[in-house]
Parts: C-alpha cells; structure tokens; sequence
C-alpha cells in the first residue's frame, strides 16, 4: 500500500479534542519507551512469563497474562469511552492485536509484568469495577521489576517494589523513608507515597486531597487523586452515578455535573455547557457544539470532508497538494509512514519509517 502524502494539521474544538487524543494516550500509556543500560539477562520483561531472572517459577504474573488483562481493558474503554476510535471490526480482533502487540512490545521491559497488572487493576478499582474513561493511575504508580535486594540492576525500573538502583549499572538497595536525605526522585519510597523535596532535600509525603500539586503528582496511596487543573490542588475524582467529584469521574461514560456529582451525560440536541468535560454522551459520537451550546454529531466518515477537524475511527488530514482536508483511515501494521501527522493505526507507531510495534530501545550490557 503506498501512503499519501497526508499532513493532520487541524486544531480540534476544545470540547471535543481532549476526547478524540485521550483514546490514544490511553493504550499508548501502557506501552512506555525507556531507555536503560542492562545487565544481560537481568531485565523485567522477556518471554518467561512466571519467571525469575534465574529461572526459577516465582508463580507471579506473567507477560501473557497481564497483556490480556491490559487488552480486556483498553478494548472496553474504546467501545465505551472512546468509540471514535475503536478501528477494529470486532471485539475479538481488538482483544487479539492489542494482547499481541504488547507482549511484543514489552520483551524487553524495564520493568515486571506483575507492575501492569497491578495498574491495570488500580484503574478498575477506582472505576468501582466499572470501565474506567479516566486514568488516574498511570502517574501514581512507580514502575518496578523483578530484582531483589542485592541483586545487579541497570537502574531503578529493574528493580521490585520499594527498591531501588543504587545507580546506573548498580545494585538493589532499599528506597529512603520519611525525612532520610535524598538528591533526587527516584530514591524514596513512591510506593510509601514519599517524593524527594526539592527544596529540603529529604524524603517527604506527596500531596494528599486538597493539597498543592502540579510540581509533583499526588499520592499513590489514594488511586482516585487527580491533580485537579483548576484548583491546582489534589481533589478525589468520582466513581459511579451520584457520587461526589471535583471536575472528573473515572466510571464509564459520566460527566461531572455542576452539582460535582456524577452524572450522566445528556442526549442528541441537549442544551451543554462545554467547560464541562464529557458533559455529552461520547459513547454515542455527541460532543457540546462551542457555538450552539447543544450536544450534536460532528463526526465526518471516511472520504468526506473534516472542517471541524472530526472523524470517525480516522483522522482528518490534507493532501500534499493542499486539497480540502478529508478523513483519510489509519495506517496498517507495515505501511509506510512518517512523522508529517499520518497516524499509524492503533496499537503501532511509526518506527523507521514503518507502522509497528514501538518496543524499547536497544539496551546495552553492564559491564
């Protein structure tokens, strides 16, 4: 397949662009790329799901296992959450490409299987069991490996909870606690809810609810923290219907009201204030038109014009011959591509030109 020479270079409605950019980040955080110096045979991923770096059955969870898990979760955040931008013809077929893609893409992770896992059942967890549309997980969980105490480790990541590197190409040693001295972050216990302050030059607690954040995350002891933009203080996001929230709610398809409730979002031709995120039901393709105020369907459909911007399962790109902008599909796994705005379809990224699965950089030997 040749790819033409698209660009994507229309600004999305405020209302409507945090919407159609969060699908992607959603997947796309689950497959970080890090760079890091390895000890050969020392890193947290690779193809022994259950396995220490010995060897040896730790029956911990396993690559497979935790990709399934992380694709059961994006694939339903993309039909509920997102459904612009589920691009696959089924529910089998997402399940299937996603749990491939990120077994793929973490062969050489720099941390274990068992930290996904864990976020992937945070996220659920502060969803009430339900779906959850927002993440609030993905900051406030430190990455972690498989090492233990004493064990050679090209830095932090490789590591298990609550150690850390005691430098590029060090050992596992124990992370500081509270009010120990500290150069940076990285060397506290994150998993303590503990950050080097910048100032003090100690180990101190992260911002807990209706502290100041921004500078710093907010504490990993609570999953429903959310640094709240407005405020610019840590505010507990809702769960369900009727709960209380402060500007987000991480349960399905629902909007935080002005009454900071949860509430669900409003239908096709419903007066909206747009300063409300999500306050339309974007599980239906409904977004608050900036201008009329009314929940509408702005998206345009493969081949036609995209002034708003707006397309549905594709994106919204002008020719090189600068033509009308139209919405063009997803580039394939192994379709050309280039870093001019052409999107690469879920879950693969351009990589040398290529749509594939973004790994890990190459990660040299500890000597």
């Amino acid at each position: 397949m040749m790819a033409r020479a698209f660009k994507s270079d229309h600004v999305l409605p405020a209302s409507a662009a945090a919407w159609a950019h969060a699908g992607r980040a959603l997947l796309l955080a689950a497959f970080p790329v890090l760079s890091a110096c390895s000890s050969s045979g020392t890193s947290g991923g690779g193809d022994d799901a259950g396995q220490s770096t010995d060897g040896t059955d730790t029956g911990s969870v396993g690559w497979e296992q935790a990709c399934d898990a992380e694709a059961r979760l994006n694939c339903a955040i993309y039909t509920e959450c997102a459904p612009y931008q589920f691009i696959w013809t089924s529910l089998d077929e997402c399940l299937a490409e996603i749990s491939s893609a990120c077994v793929e893409a973490t062969k050489q992770a720099p941390y274990g299987p068992e930290w996904l896992k864990e976020s992937i059942d945070c996220q659920i967890e502060a969803a009430a069991g339900g779906t959850p549309c927002f993440n609030g997980c993905a900051a406030h969980l430190p990455l972690f490996g498989d090492l233990g105490p004493g064990a050679a480790c090209p830095e932090d990541f490789f590591c298990d909870k609550g150690l850390r590197c005691s430098g590029l190409c060090g050992e596992c040693i124990a992370q500081l606690g509270l009010d120990e001295p500290c150069e940076g972050e990285g060397q506290c216990d994150a998993w303590a809810g503990l950050h080097c302050d910048s100032e003090t030059k100690t180990c101190r607690p992260l911002p807990t609810e209706g502290e100041a954040c921004g500078a710093v995350y907010c504490s990993p002891l609570d999953p429903l923290l959310n640094c709240d933009v407005a405020t610019g203080t840590c505010q507990r996001v809702g769960t369900g219907p009727g709960s209380d929230c402060v500007g987000l709610c991480t349960q399905g398809n629902l909007y935080c009201g002005p009454d900071k409730k949860c509430d669900a979002p409003l239908g096709l031709g419903a007066s909206c204030d747009p300063s409300f995120l999500n306050v339309c039901d974007i599980s239906q393709g409904l977004v608050c038109d900036q201008t009329s105020h009314t929940c509408t369907y702005p998206w345009a459909d493969v081949g036609e014009p995209c002034p708003n911007g707006l397309c549905w399962r594709s994106f919204c790109a002008t020719p090189g011959d600068g033509g009308p902008a139209a919405c063009v599909p997803y580039l394939k796994r192994g379709d050309p591509c280039s870093s001019s705005g052409v999107w690469c379809a879920m879950p693969y990224a351009c990589v040398s030109g290529v749509c594939d699965v973004s790994g890990y950089s190459p990660l040299p030997t500890c000597s």
